[in-house]
């Protein structure tokens, strides 16, 4: 315990002394090429960039990938979680589970719609979320594919309540050859900067029930539908379609998924092959289907001590992927949590290395060599 205080002076020491170091490998980064400048370039000469033919378009292309039947593009993911919530149209008041680690804007959007929160534990192994911690008297709930991981459809499934599928960070999934966005009542997805494809800012809803499509097209549409019944139809709209200058940018993005995912497994084989030995435990790579928007490991020490060491080199490793929400909303009269066995397996141990298309192998070996000097000086 000395060690680990005496270290974390001198690096906190350092820092201070040469103010922020320079990040030479982002933690994440967007990929960004002549093609994308051509969408949007070609978007502005036809002088419209609001919603239109772009963004009808990129919804096709993510029912046509999903097997899905209604899509909505819409100004983010968070906005996308936010209908979705809204048009399950669920009783004030409702439980609704998510998993103690996701972005805090999972539960915020049940949280909005008036609803209780029920945080359910991960599961050890990929950090999805834990069926079985889900509670009993749930109305619905939000089930991310973790980083890369898929969730386990069937057992959720097999609840028979509710729930909406997050995409946000695994638009590559896939499930029985079932494409991410083919199994919650609700999907969504996320567009932002810093997701495995981007379109600057957006997101996108899909779903097959029709009740549930008119009920997000109503929200969607500042002058209401003239004769819509839904119960919360006289509720504040939500509408936020997204620009066909953003979809111009996610159709080219989502034509490139495929290299991204192959890049980015790329990288995860050289940490895994360089790693595998030292008896880390890895954020479910035992499976070919894995996809790595993050490329995850439990250390011995503290986390904070090894990414310290590492952004000092000029790596961008991070401690936290998402809040532990039990934390982030600690004392919120509506937020209720059981016990997390395998989200404290991980809590003060998670590390998250560099992964993205834009860094070379050359690159993954240099964070594995600071990575293993890291490691070195934590253990002497």
């Amino acid at each position: 315990m000395l060690f680990e205080y005496s270290f974390l002076w001198r690096v906190t020491s350092l820092s201070k002394a040469i103010n922020k170091p320079k990040v030479q490998l982002s933690h994440s980064a967007s990929c960004l090429g002549a093609e994308e400048k051509e969408a949007v370039c070609s978007t502005i000469d036809h002088n419209f960039v609001g919603y239109g033919p772009r963004a009808a378009e990129l919804e096709r292309e993510f029912c046509r990938r999903s097997g899905r039947k209604y899509g909505f593009a819409v100004s983010s993911g968070a906005h996308a979680l936010s209908l979705a919530m809204r048009a399950l149209d669920l009783p004030q008041g409702s439980l609704v589970s998510v998993p103690v680690l996701t972005c805090a804007s999972v539960p915020g959007a049940a949280l909005a719609d008036g609803h209780d929160i029920w945080l359910a534990d991960v599961d050890r192994h990929d950090l999805t979320i834990r069926p079985e911690s889900i509670h009993p008297r749930s109305a619905a709930f939000i089930a991310p594919h973790a980083y890369g991981r898929a969730v386990d459809v069937g057992a959720l499934e097999r609840l028979s309540i509710p729930w909406i599928e997050d995409c946000a960070t695994s638009p590559s999934v896939t499930i029985d050859g079932k494409s991410a966005g083919a199994f919650g009542t609700i999907a969504v997805f996320s567009l932002a900067s810093t997701k495995y494809i981007t379109a600057g800012g957006g997101g996108v809803l899909l779903t097959d029930d029709a009740d549930i499509a008119a009920r997000v097209d109503d929200l969607l549409s500042v002058d209401r539908r003239p004769g819509a019944t839904w119960k919360k139809h006289t509720a504040t709209p939500l509408p936020g379609r997204l620009p066909d200058l953003n979809a111009a940018l996610a159709l080219v993005q989502l034509s490139r998924l495929p290299d991204f995912t192959k890049k980015r497994r790329d990288i995860a084989q050289i940490y895994m092959s360089r790693l595998g030995g030292l008896g880390l435990t890895q954020h479910g790579s035992d499976t070919a289907e894995h996809t790595y928007f993050r490329f995850l490991i439990r250390t011995a020490v503290s986390s904070g001590l090894i990414a310290a060491f590492l952004q000092e080199r000029g790596i961008d490793a991070r401690t936290s992927i998402n809040p532990w929400l039990d934390e982030h909303f600690a004392g919120h009269e509506r937020i209720s949590a059981g016990p997390f066995p395998a989200a404290d397996y991980w809590r003060n141990n998670l590390l998250s290395l560099p992964i993205h298309p834009l860094m070379s192998l050359d690159d993954a070996e240099v964070v594995v060599e600071a990575l293993l000097e890291a490691i070195r000086a934590c253990a002497s």
